[in-house]
C-alpha cells in the first residue's frame, strides 16, 4: 500500500485512502468492540486527516508527529473552521 503522496497524485490518493480506512476500520472493530457504524464515523475523521495530510502537510502517511495533529495546526490550514 503507497503511504507518499505528491500534490498531483489525485488519483492515486483516493484508492490507497480508501484501503486504509477499510484496514483501519476492520481493525478498530477487532480491537475496540464496537460497532461497523462507530468504526465508520471515526473511519470519516480519520479521512479527513489523511486528507489534511496530503493536501496541506508532506504527503507523507506513513510519519506523523504532535504538529500534525494539534487542532491549531489543522485549524489554520483551513480544512476545518474554528
Amino acid at each position: 500500500m503507497k503511504l507518499e503522496f505528491d500534490p498531483e497524485e489525485d488519483r492515486a490518493f483516493p484508492a490507497s485512502r480508501q484501503e486504509i480506512l477499510d484496514a483501519f476500520s476492520a481493525w478498530f472493530v477487532n480491537h475496540d468492540y464496537c460497532t461497523q457504524d462507530h468504526a465508520k464515523e471515526v473511519a470519516g475523521d480519520v479521512g479527513l486527516a489523511l486528507e489534511w495530510k496530503w493536501a496541506y502537510q508532506d504527503g507523507n502517511l506513513a510519519w506523523w508527529n504532535v504538529s500534525h495533529i494539534t487542532s491549531s495546526t489543522i485549524y489554520s490550514s483551513g480544512v476545518l473552521e474554528n
